[in-house]
This record gives structure tokens, C-alpha cells and sequence, in this order.
């Protein structure tokens, strides 16, 4: 113990002494900057409207300081210039790679700068805006500030419309409630640009295929005098065709789908000398779809009806273009998907004014099977071992884009609190997705709007060791669908799991280790039957640097299907209950909440928080619920200055110190805060600092630990409190995550070292660490 101690306390010595020299290096970083130049430290904005965000101005900076950390250390300089610019060998050359150049202070680039926000400003309607720029010179560094005095600015008095191609009046005249543009408002140009590209969406939701927002323009006249603009949008009329003998403009043409296409393994023809464009190979035809392909149909005709928008006969939308490129991508049998349209040559009207389009929906697919093997070092609670998956995928089994998966393990452990005796571990898990609903009638236009599917599952898992014999084993049947962009609905009406355990083996275990405690209703034969239904909600937009939530709840029941088949002996492992084929089975509800809100200050800094509350009752056939079901707090996703299991209920605090305490700490209630500020740092390296609160409760008033039951009047003080940093790898395909954690607040320390204090040793009790793949949260 007082050797790890050391271990960690030279850790933070060297940490500490690491921070230091990077702020004396940093407060010298002008090793590179030319003679009679300067560093630029910093550019403030000084304005007196408080409209304006500050933040979209720094986006119009030309000219930016070297990147900061925590306070103001320039680590990204300090790597540059830790390198020598002289020599070219791998070190330097990585060095100066995650480092970065100084950035020296050029007036030419201020006065840009000044020039943009100009423009920035007279976008959003404030003309004659006043900006001056100063310079703090306080050598090596130079402070660039630019005081911004917005004069009144242009609104919008009037809204005047002009259609050079009269057809479009009607279209765009009923959905003036939508317009982004409304008298009174800024004269924002930014604003104008956004409508014409709503004009755009709206007709091509209409037929009008060829229908762009260059269309689209706006004339604007200030009223003199005053800070009003009368403004006119007009759109032109078409630039091809024949004019109108009766209007004498070219109208632009509305379209239909007429043939679509579909190419089911495209890359066939692609890697062939056949061009797609003729048609070659054989056709098949189902449900107005043309099924061209050379040899056998790999997938079902109905899978791909089932999910596609584009009809023959239906008039032409892009919004059905997007719902079908996102049907075939969720199916994932596919790595790309192609969707190109075209006009017939010589094509002609029909009789109600549309003309045609030819779809051609071309799908590539991925590899329909794969093999993987997973050597694993495993590490649980301090005792090591080996572990091997083998996994199976097939993405077309019954070739209608059912995803099978197959997954054999193998694990060996060492327990070193059995004096080194090795744990075996094998078992097996099947899981099947098919991309439909196994209902008693057809579904069709739920399958296309909501990408529904069924899942099917079953595992198997059997555990030896000195100690005990054990098996597990789960089946599952459920239904996922999306409910629209952002939500998710799971309902799994039904999934048994049976728990499995050898007495003749497990003797000693059963009847002296853990007698008495939750963790025996883990070891005896018995069944836990649930209903559960979760929703998510989920508005991120990927790609775009923007706040976003999440938001998950699941609820579930037990035992109420069980309780039909169930009869009642007399019971052994649970008091007078009833039984399922001999054994006992749980009764229980249970219902938890995850609320995530991510404050994207910037592409490179981001603020997390989150709030877990979590309640689970037990009932009937059961005085508690079973112990995999329980909630507990600590570890790498959780309060992460204490480790997993190592914290509640309440403030009980176990003297004992047994191997098997652990299994104490485990509640019905749960609560738990974070809060988690994210920030990149260099090469592939991000850093993070946290605070973490919380901790679990019993429900059960005549539960065994009494200073574990939730109380209103109490609870608050049993919150644990940790804080701490974490740094994370990011390599794209995963992120490898390290977080160090103190305890700030612990409810199960003695009364006078509940706080941290500085007056007493810290010990290594005070610390963990966490490691983890992907982020907390």
C-alpha cells in the first residue's frame, strides 16, 4: 500500500512539475517570433450592442492567437518550440506536427479583420457601423482590440413578390405562413439566402425537379429618409424549353417518376463492360419496381418495396429521394447507395402537364458474411485473466436483410482472494434482426415511414470456479421503430431470463460466504420474466457544431406473465412464493430516466452535463428485486472517484472488508450528476475535467443496512461528491479514455473526514482511476 502511495505522489509530483515548466516556457514563447515583431496574445471585441453574439464575430478573425488550455498555457507553442526548425528527423518533425507555429501579429491582417466585421454587420442591416482597431504592445505579446459602435439598423417594411412564370403563384403564395422573412424584422441578408433555399425545397416538393434557389433573387430599395427597406423576391421564369404561346414565358416543368430502376448488386455492372444506363441483364419486375441484375436476386423484392419512396406514377419530391437514401443505408446490407434521375430523351407532356423521370436506384453491398476474433486482457475488481470471442455476421440470411450474429467466448480467470485459483468461463449469444414486424397482418406503409424491426436473441453463459457452479441464460423477443427524426421506441414484450446454479458444488458459497445477503437470490434456480419499453429522444445533427440533448427512458415489469403459469409449494429460496417449473421467479417494477444536454461552445470545447434518476419497487412474489436489476454507482461511466460497487446505500460504510462486500453496495433508488467540461489539446490527445455527484438507496424499510434507506429528509447528505481530470486518445474508429478521480464529499467516511481536508494525509483511498472505451456519457 504505502508503495503505490509513493508511486501516485511521484505521479503528482512530476505532474505538477510539468505544469510549472510549461508555464515558464509559455510565459516565454517568443523562441521563433522575428526580431522587432510580436506574438499575438489575444483579440477582443468591445461592442455596445448586446444583439450581436460576440461568438459568430470570432469567426471573422483572420488572425488568431496561438490555441490556450487551463490558465492560458500555450502547450500547442510549447511543442513547436521545443523542437529545433533546423532538423528534419522524425522527432523534430512530430514535434513541430502536434506543436504550433507562433503566430505573429500582422497589422495588414487586423485591418481585414475590420473589413470582414464590416461586412458581417451591414449583413445583418447595421450600415455605417464604426469599428477602429488599438494595439497594447507588452513585449513579446501584442493585444489586438476592436471597439464596435453599431449605428440603428435597416428593417423590412414591406414584402412584394414577382413571378415571371405565373404557374409558381400558387405553390408559393399559400405557404407564405412559413417565410423566413416577416415585416418588421432585420434587414438580414443572411436571412434572404436562407429563404431562397426554402423557396427551393418548397417546389422540389412539388414536381419541379429542375427547380433551383438561383431562381430565386430579391431586390431591395431603402425608403428615404428613414431605416425602412421595401423588398421584392422574383423568380425567374425557366431558361429552357418552349416559351407559352398564351403567357409567352417558359415555365418550369413539373415531373413524375416513371421507370425506377433498381440495381441490387451494382457493382456487378460497374466492374463489367455493360452500361447500367441500357438496362443490361435480366429485369424482374414487383410492384412497379424494375429489379435488373445478372444471375440470381440475392434480396427479396419486397425488402426493397418495403422501403422505398420513389413510385411510378407519384409526382416527383426530394424529400421522398432523402427518406429512401436513409431506408436503404438503416438496412446496413448495403455500403453505398446511389440514387440518380434522368429525363427521357424527346419527352412530352402528359395530359395533366407532367413530364417524365427515370430513377435508378443503385446499391452496392457489403460483405454479406465476416469472421472476428477478440483476444481480450480482462480485469475485474483486481483479479486478471484471458478472454476470446469468436464472432459470426451475416447480413442477409434469409435474404431479406436479417442481420444474424453469433458470438462464442471463452475466458479464463485468476482470483487472487482464492489464493490464485483460475475461474473458467464459456458461453454463447445469437441474436437476430429482421427488418419488419412479425405481425398477423401487413404493414407495409409503417415498414417505409418508421424502419421498424424485430429482434430475437438468446444466450447462454456457464461460470466454474472454486467457489460455485453457475449458468445463465436469456431469450428475448422485441420490436424497435423510429417515431420520427429524433425518437426511438423499443418495446420488448417479452424476455425470460433463467438463472442456474449447482448446490452440490457451491455448498460453502451458498451457505456461510453469502447467506443473508441481497447476493443470494443471484445463486439460487430462479426466473425473472420482463416486459420493457424504452424511448430515446436524440436531436444532435452531425456535422454541425450545435447544442443538442438526449434523452432515454426505460420502464419495465416482472413476473406478471410467470404469475399465469406459476403454482405454489412450498417455497424454500423465496418465503411462500410462487413457482415456475420448481423455481421461484421475481416480481418487480422498475423505471429509469437519462437526461443528457451537450453545450457545443465551440468545434473544440464542449460543456456535458447529465442527470440519472433511476427507482426500481419490488412486489408480490418478491421482497426485493434481483440483484442484476439493482442499480450502483462508481466506476468509468458512473461517479468516478470511487470504483464500481464501492459506494452506498446511503451512508453505510462496511467494517468488515470482506471480498464479498462489494455485493452490499447495491440500492433500489438511484441518483446522479455530472457535469464534464471537454476540450481538444493537441495531436489525438483531448483533456477534460469533472464533477461528479450521487449515490443509490434502499426502498425497503426493513432492509438489513438501516442507514441505506431513502429518506427526504436525509438524502441530500448521503450524496457522494468526486471531481478530477481525464484525458482521452482519439483515433477515430475508438477512443481510449483514462479519468483520476478525488473524492471530495464520501457519506460512508467517518463524521470528521466526510470532506477532503488538506490538514490530513491524503491516502490512496481518496483516489481511482478509471479507465474506459468511448466517452462517460
Amino acid at each position: 500500500m504505502d508503495r503505490i502511495l509513493k508511486i501516485l505522489s511521484g505521479y503528482i509530483f512530476l505532474f505538477v512539475i510539468w505544469i510549472f515548466a510549461l508555464t515558464i516556457v509559455s510565459c516565454s514563447p517568443a523562441k521563433y517570433v522575428p526580431d522587432n515583431n510580436y506574438l499575438l496574445s489575444k483579440n477582443k471585441i468591445k461592442i455596445e450592442n448586446k444583439a450581436v453574439n460576440k461568438s459568430e464575430l470570432e469567426n471573422y478573425y483572420l488572425q488568431k492567437p496561438n490555441k490556450t488550455w487551463i490558465l492560458g498555457l500555450r502547450v500547442n507553442l510549447f511543442f513547436y518550440n521545443l523542437s529545433n526548425v533546423n532538423k528534419n528527423n522524425w522527432f523534430q518533425r512530430w514535434l513541430r506536427k502536434i506543436g504550433e507555429e507562433p503566430v505573429v501579429y500582422d497589422p495588414y491582417l487586423a485591418k481585414q479583420t475590420k473589413e470582414q466585421f464590416r461586412k458581417y454587420f451591414e449583413n445583418k442591416g447595421y450600415y455605417y457601423t464604426e469599428i477602429k482597431d488599438s494595439v497594447t504592445y507588452d513585449k513579446p505579446n501584442a493585444k489586438v482590440i476592436y471597439t464596435i459602435v453599431p449605428n440603428e439598423p435597416f428593417r423590412i417594411r414591406n414584402i412584394y413578390y414577382l413571378f415571371e412564370d405565373t404557374s409558381l403563384v400558387t405553390y408559393v403564395m399559400k405557404d407564405t405562413i412559413n417565410s423566413l422573412i416577416t415585416k418588421g424584422m432585420l434587414f438580414d441578408k443572411e436571412i434572404l439566402q436562407q429563404e431562397r433555399g426554402r423557396i427551393e425545397d418548397l417546389l422540389k416538393e412539388n414536381g419541379f425537379y429542375n427547380f433551383s434557389k438561383e431562381y430565386v433573387y430579391f431586390d431591395a430599395k431603402a425608403v428615404s429618409g428613414t431605416k425602412w427597406v421595401d423588398i421584392t423576391m422574383g423568380i425567374k421564369q425557366y431558361i429552357e424549353g418552349d416559351v407559352d404561346p398564351k403567357t409567352k414565358v417558359q415555365h418550369h416543368p413539373r415531373f413524375k417518376i416513371s421507370n425506377v430502376n433498381v440495381y441490387p448488386d451494382f457493382v456487378v455492372f460497374k466492374n463489367s463492360s455493360d452500361n447500367p444506363g441500357n438496362n443490361a441483364g435480366d429485369t424482374i419486375q414487383y410492384d412497379r419496381l424494375n429489379f435488373i441484375t445478372k444471375g440470381n436476386l440475392h434480396i427479396k423484392p419486397s425488402v426493397i418495396s418495403n422501403y422505398n419512396y420513389l413510385i411510378t406514377g407519384d409526382i416527383y419530391n426530394f424529400k421522398d429521394v432523402d427518406r429512401t437514401y436513409r431506408n436503404f443505408t438503416s438496412l446496413g446490407l448495403y455500403k453505398f447507395v446511389n440514387i440518380e434521375f434522368s429525363e427521357p430523351e424527346n419527352a412530352v407532356r402528359d395530359s395533366a402537364g407532367f413530364y417524365p423521370l427515370n430513377v435508378n436506384v443503385e446499391l452496392t453491398r457489403n460483405d454479406i458474411q465476416s469472421y472476428q476474433i477478440e483476444p481480450l486482457l480482462t480485469n475485474s475488481s483486481g483479479d486478471f485473466g484471458l478472454k476470446s470471442n469468436l464472432l459470426f455476421q451475416n447480413l442477409n440470411l434469409f435474404r431479406g436483410a436479417e442481420i444474424f450474429n453469433l458470438k462464442l467466448t471463452g475466458a479464463f480467470e485468476v482470483l487472487k482472494d482464492s489464493f490464485y485459483t483460475s475461474t473458467v468461463e464459456y458461453g454463447a449469444e445469437s441474436s437476430l434482426e429482421i427488418p419488419r414486424f412479425w405481425l398477423p397482418f401487413k404493414s407495409q406503409q409503417f415498414v417505409k415511414k418508421y424502419g421498424p424491426k424485430t429482434l430475437l436473441s438468446f444466450s447462454i453463459n456457464h461460470r466454474t470456479d472454486k467457489r460455485y457452479v453457475r449458468t445463465y441464460a436469456n431469450a428475448s423477443f422485441g420490436y424497435t421503430w423510429k417515431g420520427n427524426r429524433y425518437l426511438r421506441h423499443s418495446v420488448y414484450p417479452f424476455e425470460l431470463n433463467f438463472v442456474s446454479v449447482n448446490e452440490d458444488r457451491s455448498k460453502d458459497f451458498l451457505n456461510s460466504t453469502i447467506k443473508g445477503t441481497p447476493l443470494e437470490y443471484s445463486f439460487t434456480d430462479h426466473f425473472v420474466g420482463v416486459s420493457r419499453y424504452t424511448v430515446e429522444y436524440n436531436n444532435q445533427r452531425i456535422g454541425l457544431v450545435k447544442n443538442f440533448m438526449y434523452v432515454r427512458n426505460n420502464f419495465e415489469i416482472a413476473g406478471n406473465t410467470l404469475y399465469v403459469f406459476s403454482k405454489n409449494p412450498n417455497g424454500e429460496n423465496f418465503k411462500d412464493s410462487l413457482k415456475l417449473f420448481n423455481s421461484p421467479f421475481a416480481q418487480y417494477i422498475r423505471d429509469d430516466i437519462d437526461f443528457r444536454f451537450y453545450n457545443v461552445i465551440n468545434a473544440k470545447n464542449k460543456l456535458v452535463s447529465r442527470i440519472f434518476i433511476g427507482i426500481g419497487f419490488p412486489y408480490g412474489n418478491s421482497s426485493t428485486m434481483p440483484y442484476e436489476k439493482k442499480f450502483f454507482v462508481g466506476g468509468p461511466n458512473s461517479i468516478r472517484a470511487w470504483n464500481a460497487y464501492t459506494l452506498g446505500p446511503g451512508s453505510y460504510r462496511d467494517t468488515t472488508s470482506t471480498k464479498y462486500s462489494k455485493y452490499k453496495n447495491i440500492g433500489d433508488i438511484k441518483l446522479e450528476l455530472n457535469l464534464e467540461y471537454r476540450f481538444k489539446m493537441f495531436w489525438k490527445l483531448e483533456g477534460a475535467l469533472f464533477v461528479d455527484a450521487g449515490n443509490i438507496w434502499d426502498i425497503n424499510k426493513n432492509s438489513d443496512i438501516p442507514e441505506g434507506i431513502f429518506k427526504w429528509n436525509k438524502f441530500y447528505k448521503d450524496l457522494a461528491l468526486g471531481t478530477g481530470f481525464g484525458t482521452r486518445f482519439d483515433f477515430s474508429f475508438f477512443l481510449l479514455r483514462v479519468d483520476f478521480g478525488l473524492k471530495i464529499h464520501n457519506p460512508s467516511a467517518l463524521p470528521s473526514q466526510e470532506w477532503i481536508s488538506f490538514k490530513r494525509k491524503l491516502t490512496l483511498d481518496d483516489f481511482a482511476i478509471q479507465f474506459g472505451i468511448g466517452y462517460p456519457f
